[in-house]
Protein backbone atom coordinates (compact mmCIF):
# COMPACT_ATOMS: atom_id res chain seq x y z
CA UNK A 1 0.00 0.00 0.00
CA UNK A 2 1.40 3.62 -1.09
CA UNK A 3 1.62 6.41 1.27
CA UNK A 4 0.64 9.69 -0.39
CA UNK A 5 1.41 12.95 1.08
CA UNK A 6 0.61 16.16 -0.69
CA UNK A 7 3.01 19.01 -0.13
CA UNK A 8 0.17 21.37 -0.11
CA UNK A 9 -1.31 19.29 3.26
CA UNK A 10 1.82 19.13 4.62
CA UNK A 11 2.50 23.02 4.72
CA UNK A 12 -0.42 23.07 6.23
CA UNK A 13 0.56 20.86 9.42
CA UNK A 14 1.99 22.07 12.40
CA UNK A 15 5.83 20.86 12.90
CA UNK A 16 4.86 18.19 15.42
CA UNK A 17 2.59 16.74 12.84
CA UNK A 18 5.20 16.84 9.77
CA UNK A 19 7.39 15.57 12.42
CA UNK A 20 5.05 12.21 13.09
CA UNK A 21 3.81 12.39 9.15
CA UNK A 22 7.86 11.71 8.44
CA UNK A 23 8.65 9.73 10.92
CA UNK A 24 5.67 7.72 9.41
CA UNK A 25 7.04 7.66 5.94
CA UNK A 26 10.74 6.65 7.34
CA UNK A 27 8.77 3.80 9.25
CA UNK A 28 7.49 2.28 5.91
CA UNK A 29 10.46 2.83 4.09
CA UNK A 30 12.71 0.65 6.74
CA UNK A 31 10.06 -1.96 6.43
CA UNK A 32 11.52 -2.73 3.23
CA UNK A 33 8.62 -1.15 0.77
CA UNK A 34 10.69 -1.11 -2.16
CA UNK A 35 7.68 1.12 -3.52
CA UNK A 36 8.29 3.83 -1.06
CA UNK A 37 12.18 3.81 -2.40
CA UNK A 38 11.61 4.17 -5.67
CA UNK A 39 9.29 6.73 -5.12
CA UNK A 40 11.21 8.73 -3.52
CA UNK A 41 14.18 8.03 -5.57
CA UNK A 42 12.22 9.50 -8.33
CA UNK A 43 11.35 12.12 -6.68
CA UNK A 44 14.70 13.16 -6.17
CA UNK A 45 15.69 12.51 -9.53
CA UNK A 46 13.08 15.25 -10.85
CA UNK A 47 14.72 17.54 -8.66
CA UNK A 48 18.28 16.64 -9.71
CA UNK A 49 17.34 16.95 -13.76
CA UNK A 50 15.47 21.13 -13.13
CA UNK A 51 17.91 22.06 -11.25
CA UNK A 52 21.30 20.63 -12.95
CA UNK A 53 22.84 19.30 -9.73
CA UNK A 54 22.98 15.74 -7.56
CA UNK A 55 21.39 15.85 -4.44
CA UNK A 56 24.79 15.61 -2.76
CA UNK A 57 26.03 18.47 -4.49
CA UNK A 58 22.70 20.67 -3.57
CA UNK A 59 23.16 19.30 0.12
CA UNK A 60 27.00 20.88 -0.58
CA UNK A 61 25.90 23.92 -1.58
CA UNK A 62 22.83 24.31 0.81
CA UNK A 63 25.62 23.76 3.60
CA UNK A 64 27.81 25.89 2.71
CA UNK A 65 25.39 28.58 2.12
CA UNK A 66 25.53 29.18 -1.46
CA UNK A 67 21.81 27.96 -1.56
CA UNK A 68 18.82 29.53 0.26
CA UNK A 69 15.76 27.43 1.45
CA UNK A 70 13.32 28.17 -0.87
CA UNK A 71 10.19 26.04 -1.01
CA UNK A 72 11.39 23.95 -3.94
CA UNK A 73 15.01 23.38 -1.61
CA UNK A 74 13.06 22.72 1.41
CA UNK A 75 10.40 19.68 -0.69
CA UNK A 76 14.27 18.46 -1.70
CA UNK A 77 15.81 18.24 1.55
CA UNK A 78 12.43 16.63 3.02
CA UNK A 79 12.84 13.77 0.15
CA UNK A 80 16.53 13.74 1.09
CA UNK A 81 15.69 12.84 4.49
CA UNK A 82 13.36 10.72 3.87
CA UNK A 83 15.97 8.53 1.44
CA UNK A 84 18.23 8.69 4.57
CA UNK A 85 16.04 7.92 6.91
CA UNK A 86 16.62 10.24 9.02
CA UNK A 87 14.26 11.85 11.37
CA UNK A 88 14.99 15.16 13.64
CA UNK A 89 12.75 16.37 16.43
Amino acid sequence: MTQRMRITDIAKMTESERTEALASLVSKARSGSAAARVAVSARLRAYEIRYEMTSEEMLRQFRAGQIRETADIAKWLFLIGARDCRVSA
